[in-house]
């Protein structure tokens, strides 16, 4: 359980991500015999808009995982300006993790955008420039209840690219260091994925895009591929 210093705060910044993020000879294994990543060394410099590609099965989720903090290596170390974090866990508040579907809650849009913080402490004024960066503002704001609206209840209705943009949303909110996007082309066009992430670059933020197919990923300025359960840069 986090304790008060480690609360989901968006007014509250851990200041670990200031210049650098290294991951140092990972390797992750299920087991003896499935090695998965294998000596694997990443250099995130802040403000890269960085690509992940890869094929299914190559370790693309595995290693974004490790990044999130969703799991440990077996060997290997993560430095935030050369703090080691790798045991802490404390980077899973620097990151904010993007895919295809948003995680709901039954409640309102206010309330999954702000997911965890006390209703009475969520700040509406940033709900909405959240919602205005994710490029959703309008249609939340045509909505009956707006931002009091029942998401929950609306997710039948949502195509991929509306909660793609919640997702975002929610990651403006809590004002994420590192934002993970994965395989965004296949809810939003190209020419959203460069307005957003130019509105994520001039809000100082660092980009990581998981994909399948490197073409995609033109956008980035660092484009990596993992193959033979390690990296390759390709860009």
């Amino acid at each position: 359980e986090l304790n008060d210093n480690f609360s989901f705060n968006p007014n509250k910044s851990l200041n670990l991500f200031k210049k650098n993020m290294k991951i140092k000879n990972i390797k992750f294994a299920h087991d003896e015999k499935n090695l998965i990543l294998d000596n694997l060394n990443l250099k995130i410099e802040k403000n890269d808009i960085l690509g992940i590609c890869g094929e299914t099965g190559s370790g693309k989720s595995t290693l974004v995982d490790i990044i999130c903090g969703f799991r440990y290596p077996n060997s290997g170390s993560i430095f935030f300006d050369e703090n080691n974090v790798n045991l802490a866990g404390t980077h899973l508040l620097n990151t904010s993790y993007v895919s295809q579907n948003i995680s709901l809650i039954e409640g309102s849009i206010k309330e999954n955008i702000a997911f965890g913080v006390n209703k009475e402490k969520i700040d509406e004024q940033m709900i909405i420039q959240s919602l205005k960066d994710a490029k959703i503002y309008d249609f939340v704001n045509q909505l009956p209840d707006k931002l009091n609206s029942n998401l929950f209840e609306l997710a039948s209705n949502l195509s991929g690219g509306q909660k793609q943009r919640f997702s975002i949303a929610r990651a403006y909110y809590f004002a994420a260091d590192i934002i993970i996007m994965d395989e965004p082309t296949s809810a939003l066009d190209p020419r959203t994925i460069k307005d957003l992430i130019d509105i994520l670059k001039n809000k100082g933020k660092t980009v990581i895009i998981i994909s399948h197919d490197e073409h995609t990923l033109d956008i980035c300025n660092k484009i990596f591929k993992i193959e033979n359960k390690s990296l390759k840069q390709l860009k």
